[in-house]
C-alpha cells in the first residue's frame, strides 16, 4: 500500500475531537469522489465489472491511490473512487406544495410545473414573484423555495456501489429552506451550495440566500452546517442558531443568529381588509421578515413579505386558520430565529356608511352576509377607549342614533364567531364619523 493510501487511512482514523467533524470534512470537500472501505472478495476488476461505467475504469482508481496490485486489496482499507466512474441510478424530487408560478427548464425547455411533479438531475427550478414551492425528496428530506428563487439540481442519484445517496443543489438566486432527514451513514452526503460557498449537512434545518457575488449567506436553525468557500480553506461550523455571509474573496463571517422577535398583539383575529402584523422592535434589527402558511411546518407557504420596520402588510388573505412566523434581519442581510404562531383570518366588511335619517340621527348600517348577532359600539374624538354607545346584541343590520353634538366620532362593529370550539370576537377597523349639525 503506498504512502498516499496509508496517509487516508491515518486521516480517516483521527478521533472526532475537531471543531468540524469528520464527516464535515468529507462533505465540504468540493471533489467528485467517495470514499469505499475493502470487503472480503473486493478486488478493483471484480468492482469495475460490477459498478464502474466501464470495465476498465478500475485503472483509474487504481492510479488515483498508487496501488500497485489491484487483485490484493487489504479488507477494511479505504479507498478512494471518483465519482465520474460510478454507475448510479437517478432519484427525483415531487412538489407537494405549490401556490403562484414556478417552472422547471429541462434539456433546454421550459415548462410550468404542477403539485405532484417531478425534478430530477439536471432541472433548473425558478418560482415567480408571486410563487412558493416546497420539493420533497426520496427519503423525505424537502426543499423550500420562496418567490423569485432560481435552483439547479446538479446531483440527485445513488449510487450502486454504496448504495448512497449524493444530493447537491445549487442556489443561483434568492433563498431555499432546507429540511433534511438525518442520513443513515457516511455513505451519503447532502450539499448546499451557491457560487460563493457550499454547505454540507447531515441532518439539520437551514436557510441559504443568494443575492450577488458578495451575498451568499447561510442560517442554521437547528442541528449542524458546516460551510466551505472554495473547498480547499478550512470550514466553517455552523450549530444551530449561528449564521454566516461568506463573500467571493473567502472570508466567512460567523455570527449569532438574532432572536425570534415578539408579536405585538398575538392571537389577534385578522379581520381587516389586508393582513398585516406588528412586531415588537428587536434590537440590532435591521429589517423584518414575515411569512403565512397553511401547517405549522411551513411546507404550504402562501405569502411572504420583507418590511424595513416591525409593522408589516401582507396583503389580502382567503378566511381561515394560518400559521405566521416572524424573523428579524440582521445588518448582515443574516435572518434570524423564527417566531411562530397560528391565527384566524375572519375579514369582516362594512358594506354602507352612516347616512343621516331625516329627523336629524344618524342610521348606521352593515351587511356580514351571515346574519350573526353584532355589537355595535360609538366612540367620541377624545381617543376614549369607553365607548359612548354600546349595543352587544343586534340582531338587525342598521342602527339609528338621536341627540349626537357636533364633532368626530368613531364606530366599529364587532361579531362573536365560533372557530372549532373557541368563541373569538372579531372587529372592523375604526371608522370615522363627522357630525356637523
Amino acid at each position: 500500500m503506498t504512502k498516499r493510501l496509508s496517509l487516508a487511512l491515518l486521516l480517516l482514523a483521527v478521533p472526532l475531537v475537531s471543531v468540524t467533524p469528520l464527516w464535515a470534512q468529507e462533505l465540504s470537500r468540493d471533489k467528485d469522489e467517495i470514499i469505499y472501505t475493502i470487503r472480503e472478495g473486493d478486488t478493483l476488476i471484480g468492482l469495475g465489472q460490477r459498478y464502474f461505467v466501464s470495465p476498465t475504469a478500475y485503472l483509474q482508481v487504481e492510479r488515483a491511490n498508487g496501488l500497485t496490485d489491484s487483485n490484493r486489496l487489504r479488507v477494511g482499507a479505504k479507498i478512494v473512487i471518483p465519482t465520474s466512474v460510478l454507475k448510479f441510478s437517478r432519484l427525483s424530487a415531487t412538489v407537494i406544495s405549490l401556490r403562484g408560478s414556478a417552472h422547471v427548464t429541462r434539456a433546454g425547455r421550459s415548462m410550468p410545473l404542477e403539485l405532484g411533479g417531478r425534478v430530477t438531475e439536471g432541472d433548473v427550478v425558478e418560482t415567480g414573484v408571486d410563487g412558493y414551492l416546497t420539493l420533497q425528496l426520496d427519503g423525505g428530506s424537502r426543499i423550500a423555495l420562496p418567490s423569485n428563487a432560481r435552483v439547479r439540481v446538479i446531483r440527485l442519484r445513488t449510487y450502486l456501489l454504496t448504495r448512497g445517496t449524493d444530493t447537491d443543489f445549487a442556489i443561483e438566486r434568492g433563498r431555499t429552506e432546507t429540511t433534511v432527514v438525518p442520513l443513515r451513514d457516511n455513505r451519503s452526503r447532502f450539499r448546499m451550495r451557491t457560487p460563493v460557498a457550499i454547505s454540507a449537512v447531515r441532518g439539520t434545518v437551514f436557510r441559504i440566500g443568494y443575492d450577488g457575488p458578495d451575498a451568499s449567506l447561510t442560517e442554521v436553525v437547528e442541528g449542524n452546517v458546516v460551510v466551505n468557500v472554495d473547498g480547499r480553506t478550512a470550514s466553517t461550523a455552523l450549530p444551530g442558531g449561528f449564521g454566516a455571509a461568506a463573500s467571493s474573496s473567502g472570508r466567512v463571517n460567523k455570527e449569532e443568529l438574532l432572536p425570534p422577535p415578539a408579536f405585538a398583539r398575538p392571537g389577534e383575529v385578522q379581520s381587516r381588509s389586508t393582513v398585516g402584523f406588528a412586531l415588537i422592535p428587536s434590537q440590532g434589527a435591521v429589517g423584518y421578515h414575515i411569512e403565512i402558511a397553511k401547517d405549522s411546518a411551513f411546507v404550504e407557504i402562501v405569502k411572504g413579505a420583507r418590511s424595513p420596520t416591525p409593522t408589516v402588510d401582507l396583503g389580502s388573505l382567503p378566511d381561515g386558520a394560518y400559521w405566521v412566523r416572524a424573523m428579524a434581519i440582521a445588518p448582515s442581510g443574516l435572518e434570524g430565529l423564527p417566531q411562530k404562531q397560528q391565527f384566524t383570518r375572519k375579514l369582516q366588511a362594512l358594506r354602507s356608511s352612516p347616512s343621516n335619517g331625516v329627523d336629524g340621527s344618524v342610521r348606521f348600517q352593515w351587511d356580514f352576509g351571515d346574519g350573526a348577532l353584532v355589537r355595535f359600539q360609538l366612540f367620541d374624538g377624545s381617543g376614549s377607549q369607553v365607548p359612548l354607545i354600546d349595543e352587544p346584541s343586534l340582531s338587525v343590520n342598521e342602527l339609528s342614533v338621536s341627540g349626537l353634538a357636533r364633532g368626530i366620532y368613531t364606530w366599529r362593529i364587532g361579531q362573536v364567531r365560533d372557530e372549532q370550539g373557541r368563541y373569538i370576537e372579531v372587529w372592523t377597523p375604526l371608522e370615522p364619523l363627522v357630525v356637523d349639525k
